[in-house]
């Protein structure tokens, strides 16, 4: 399989600098297939990936990310609910609104912490949004903080 070409690992032909300068978020064509530029810490593919071989069949890691995938879908289908609520006037249903958001946030993030606890489990994507001018840069940095600053430590390989 050919490699993606907006993404870097340790392995690359260029160090993580020469990839964040040559495919800056404000520069990337977006096809309309694939518009993510990745960063990997790790050689292997994101544990969600079609083309994961992480994922060893003897292990119920599979069954792990449909617990995940369904957990997500009904968090999200919860908060699709919450918003087209329309059983009290506009300033209670607002703040209910607001009440069960944050309750089904909070529940969705105990239960995604206790499933990556009891599997071992994590992988993460990261969606920030900033001001356009600042893209580029913050972008950069958290790109280079995951390989060799902070976040790089948040990594727990068992």
């Amino acid at each position: 399989m050919d490699e993606y070409e907006y993404s870097w690992k340790p392995s690359a032909g260029m160090s993580i600098d020469e990839f964040l300068q040559k495919y800056k978020p404000t520069m990337v064509f977006d096809d309309g297939t694939k518009p993510w530029i990745w960063v990997r810490r790790l050689e292997h593919e994101p544990l969600d990936s079609v083309n994961s071989t992480d994922i060893d069949s003897t292990r119920s890691d599979t069954s792990i990310i449909e617990r995940g995938q369904k957990l997500l879908e009904i968090t999200q289908e919860r908060s699709r609910t919450f918003k087209y609520y329309r059983r009290f006037n506009r300033e209670e249903r607002t703040k209910k609104q607001e009440g069960n958001s944050e309750e089904t946030a909070t529940e969705a993030t105990e239960k995604f912490k206790q499933l990556c606890q009891e599997s071992g489990l994590t992988s993460g994507k990261l969606l920030f949004f900033v001001q356009a001018e600042h893209i580029d840069g913050a972008f950069s940095r958290i790109a280079r903080d995951l390989i060799t600053g902070a976040l790089s430590k948040t990594l727990l390989l068992s």
